[in-house]
């Protein structure tokens, strides 16, 4: 109730909040869009790369890294892993959780 508000059988993030939030499709594959928004403070990115070649996996890792603010999170789905983290700037701080490494 803090975030959202109830519209029927629909739930609307608090319009305050919404004012800081970006949501955004975009194609992995792509250049991103974040540019436009600066560093992104959490990427989801769950049960997605799974379905890439191991190269395009490993191009997107260091994508995200220069996608994510200095303090941000980023969210692998269970079946998905960075396979050397530390190669391509990451900390894992959980099983589907990846800071970035603090040099």
């Amino acid at each position: 109730s803090r975030y959202f508000k109830q519209e029927g059988r629909e739930y609307v993030l608090d319009p305050e909040i919404q004012s800081m939030v970006h949501f955004e499709k975009l194609n992995l594959k792509d250049t991103y869009a974040a540019r436009r928004f600066g560093t992104f403070d959490v990427i989801f990115c769950r049960n997605v790369v799974i379905y890439f070649d191991l190269a395009i996996q490993a191009s997107l890792w260091p994508r995200f890294h220069k996608a994510l603010a200095p303090d941000g999170v980023l969210f692998l789905g269970h079946s998905e892993r960075i396979a050397d983290g530390s190669t391509h700037g990451f900390a894992c701080t959980g099983p589907t959780t990846y800071r970035p490494r603090v040099a």
